[in-house]
């Protein structure tokens, strides 16, 4: 979770100028990882840490891809049914929303299990 706040709060910037990333395509692929690395974070470890591994590729001049590891209980975020964002805050279920916005943002959103890790793969890339 520190490492979430981290890359937001500076590094991620510098990662994303480093590699010539348009800002458009590293906002919305910088919100793409924050959702991702929460969830692991939060539901993955229970908020008590462990570890996640990030790998970044840069396709210039506009496709951002990158897989997570992590060494939680296995879970497939990409099964999870789309949020009801057409529904009244109060009918709506708490959870899912982040994982939407991944759906929605990314060209490619894949998941494996590799013996005792979560591998998610995403991919974005920006129209011309």
């Amino acid at each position: 979770y520190n490492v979430v706040r981290a890359f937001e709060a500076g590094w991620g910037g510098v990662v994303w100028k480093t590699l010539g990333v348009p800002l458009p395509l590293a906002s919305s692929f910088g919100l793409m990882l924050d959702e991702l690395l929460t969830n692991v974070a939060t539901h993955g470890y229970q908020g008590q840490g462990g570890p996640v591994s990030v790998q970044l590729a840069f396709d210039a001049p506009a496709t951002l891809s990158a897989v997570l590891r992590d060494e939680g209980p296995a879970f497939d975020p990409t099964t999870l049914v789309a949020a009801d964002v057409e529904a009244s805050l109060e009918d709506r279920h708490i959870g899912g929303l982040g994982v939407h916005f991944v759906k929605k943002l990314a060209d490619r959103f894949v998941y494996r299990r590799d013996g005792l890790f979560n591998e998610v793969s995403v991919s974005r890339t920006l129209g011309p």
